[in-house]
């Protein structure tokens, strides 16, 4: 037919053909379809023109392409309803998704999935596709103060969900009751030094021993006063009060006292013994000395100065006696500043603190 629609003739047996009569179908006629593509003319069965197929397949592009009388379809399904897979062209999602045709253009892809691998910081982890088809960055696990972004937030050496610089807890070897904290060097991938401590530590205090004290700000409780314990004669504050070797209660440097005992012979007297410089001095008689004769404090001298002191500093001494001191032999203190002899002893015998004993 003119119009390149398909038709028929039949033969007849005189020679000659019949009339060509025109039938629906695809013709041989060329058009130009939707959007100015050349096609092929689709005819009815009257032989009129009815579309222009363009092509075997849908395009997306808001046309009939393969003249089915709907726009944009998948096949056998309603108009509008042409989809396509789509994934990323660099690195591919595991799971591709997926495009729909939307008044001739192509929606954004979305649908994606699944993990691909990936190296990051020198260790093997992977990275998300999301449903756009956009890869997340490599994760290779929690985060650690190594220069690294690890968890792939995009920032390196930080608090999850945060851009604070990663931190952990810390103590030193102070052991403060309240430890402390260390915060990254994102920079350089290393731990800063431990702060912020507080409460009480350990400390060594003076000569060696281990004690308690306040921690400071950086975790050390060596600077501060060191508590060892009571206070002892060792010329330290071993109870951290400010004061070195003091008593109990009191606020004198040095007042530090113990018990001891005057011995002199078979004389035998309390006595008490003061701290000084870290040492304990000589032991001093707590019995204040009489004019009666006796050596009262155990020093070794008899009523010395007393008797005298008594009488005014100038009245006469009253002199003791070898029998009052129990004595018998050797000299003695007369009480009044001077000696007295007590006798000597037998053939076979020694004087020994003013007793005669068998010599050995």
């Amino acid at each position: 037919m003119s119009n390149g629609c398909p038709g028929t003739m039949t033969c007849f047996g005189t020679g000659y053909w019949g009339k060509c009569m025109p039938m629906a179908g695809i013709g041989t006629g060329t058009c130009t379809g939707c959007g100015g593509a050349t096609g092929k003319v689709v005819c009815s069965g009257s032989g009129q023109v009815l579309a222009c197929k363009t092509s075997e397949t849908e395009l997306c592009n808001n046309c009939d392409d393969n003249a089915d009388g709907l726009v944009d379809n998948a096949p056998g399904q309603g108009a509008r309803t042409l989809t396509r897979s789509c994934n990323r062209t660099d690195t591919p999602c595991p799971i591709a998704g997926t495009q729909a045709c939307t008044t001739g253009i192509w929606s954004p892809c979305s649908g994606c999935g699944g993990l691909v691998a990936c190296t990051n910081c020198g260790k093997n982890g992977s990275r998300t596709c999301d449903v756009t088809c956009n890869l997340s960055n490599c994760v290779v696990g929690a985060e650690e103060c190594n220069a690294c972004d690890d968890d792939g937030d995009g920032n390196v050496d930080n608090i999850p969900g945060t851009t604070q610089a990663l931190s952990r807890p810390c103590q030193t070897a102070a052991a403060c009751s309240v430890g402390g904290s260390q915060i990254c060097n994102a920079a350089a991938g290393f731990w800063g030094p431990c702060w912020g401590c507080s409460g009480v530590g350990t400390c060594t205090g003076c000569g060696g021993k281990a004690g308690t004290a306040q921690c400071n700000y950086f975790c050390n409780a060596d600077g501060a006063a060191c508590n060892v314990g009571p206070e002892t004669c060792n010329g330290c504050d071993d109870n951290a009060d400010g004061i070195v070797d003091n008593a109990v209660n009191s606020t004198q440097p040095r007042s530090l006292t113990q018990s001891c005992t005057v011995t002199n012979g078979e004389c035998s007297v309390p006595g008490t013994t003061y701290c000084a410089s870290g040492y304990y001095g000589a032991c001093t008689s707590n019995v204040a000395e009489q004019c009666n004769g006796v050596d009262d404090n155990c020093d070794g001298n008899v009523d010395e100065l007393v008797c005298r002191a008594q009488a005014g500093g100038s009245g006469t001494c009253v002199r003791t006696t070898c029998e009052a001191q129990g004595v018998n032999c050797g000299p003695i203190s007369d009480g009044c500043g001077g000696t007295m002899s007590c006798g000597t002893c037998e053939a076979g015998q020694v004087c020994y603190s003013g007793r005669c004993v068998n010599a050995q």
